[in-house]
């Protein structure tokens, strides 16, 4: 097991454990700026810019139904049902 690394997410500033894989995949660089977001930070920035690109739950389960059950699930618990 590698080493843990500890770091502050950037909007709600929870402090989580990461491996150094982990830690990569939570960073992102957005207009050059570094930063580190939850898993639930992440989960709420995501829904709020879908919404405001207008996609609904009934627009997603559209797109969604040529998906397999599983991958469709997980783009429908994206965006509360209307």
């Amino acid at each position: 097991m590698g080493k843990i690394l500890n770091a502050a997410c950037s909007i709600c500033g929870n402090v989580s454990g990461y491996d150094k894989d982990s830690l990569k995949a939570s960073t992102w660089i957005i207009n050059g700026c570094k930063i580190v977001l939850c898993i639930p930070c992440e989960d709420d920035l995501l829904k709020k810019m879908l919404e405001s690109r207008g996609l609904t739950h009934k627009r997603i389960r559209a797109i969604a139904d040529c998906l397999m059950s599983d991958e469709a699930n997980d783009l429908l618990d994206l965006i509360p049902e209307d």
